[in-house]
């Protein structure tokens, strides 16, 4: 018996899964979460993660202050940007995280919670014409990246730290043949 692979079995006729919404509701991206969301970027994910750090930190019995989450897609994009809009809003619901993870509270998810923040409200104001051409939407304008990411919860990633260090080192290395005497010929 013989089998035939090909594009059409694998479903290559299908639009991409980025290019649609995809994602578990209460941990999507804002801009997902709109009747006409916008193609699927890495800043999504950042905030995603956010949302997956902050559900773990709440106490089940208080999931409550989250409830809009798990409604509607409307009413989830409205509570989430009620949620960074209003900080007595970002309170209530930073109150209910479980003692033991107070130290994350303050580490990662506040910082985290200002980053994303203050990248929504970077966006220019629409009523007073179109985005400039310059704005990087797709970070929005550099506010949302990997690197704020982890600066926000003062991290380097290990891979980051073994470049530093090579950096370093071939920096030093550099300095070492500058500095050295040379013999006059």
């Amino acid at each position: 018996m013989t089998s035939t692979f090909n594009d059409a079995s694998c479903g290559a006729d299908r639009p991409l899964a980025a290019q649609h919404r995809i994602g578990t509701p209460p941990f999507m991206a804002i801009d997902l979460l709109n009747k006409n969301p916008l193609p699927h970027l890495y800043r999504h994910e950042l905030e995603s993660l956010f949302y997956i750090i902050l559900w773990g930190a709440l106490h089940p019995t208080s999931l409550e202050v989250v409830k809009a989450w798990e409604q509607t897609l409307e009413s989830n994009e409205m509570a989430k940007e009620t949620f960074f809009a209003y900080s007595n809003k970002a309170k209530t619901i930073f109150d209910a995280i479980r003692p033991e993870f107070q130290g994350l509270r303050k580490e990662w998810i506040e910082p985290l919670y200002r980053l994303i923040r203050d990248a929504l409200r970077s966006v220019p104001d629409q009523l007073e014409g179109p985005i400039p051409d310059d704005y990087d939407y797709e970070t929005y304008d550099g506010r949302l990246t990997f690197w704020t990411f982890m600066a926000a919860i003062k991290q380097t990633p290990r891979w980051a730290e073994k470049e530093s260090q090579e950096t370093l080192a071939e920096a030093e290395e550099k300095k070492k043949e500058e500095t050295k005497p040379r013999g006059d010929h």
